[in-house]
């Protein structure tokens, strides 16, 4: 059950590492109301892929579920912050 859930992972994993990347590689605008706060969101995000790669690389079950979670939850924000 849990190498579906890691290979799941991994799968979810690349789609939000590519969103990370992505965003990582555009151009900071500086016309943007309160400066800094783009930068800082990209470093959360890739933070977070860094928490959720690690996570996944445990060999708990509960570190599985919850990058799991992680990811579903983040790919969930990206697609709500696209869609607004």
């Amino acid at each position: 059950m849990f190498n579906v859930i890691t290979y799941l992972n991994w799968l979810l994993i690349c789609f939000y590492g590519s969103s990370v990347v992505w965003a990582l590689v555009q151009p900071v605008s500086v016309s943007h109301e309160m400066p800094g706060v783009e930068s800082k969101i990209k470093v959360v995000g890739f933070l977070l892929l860094i928490v959720i790669i690690a996570l996944n690389l445990s060999s708990y079950p509960w570190a599985k579920v919850a990058s799991m979670v992680l990811v579903i939850s983040m790919l969930g924000i990206i697609r709500w912050f696209s869609d607004n």
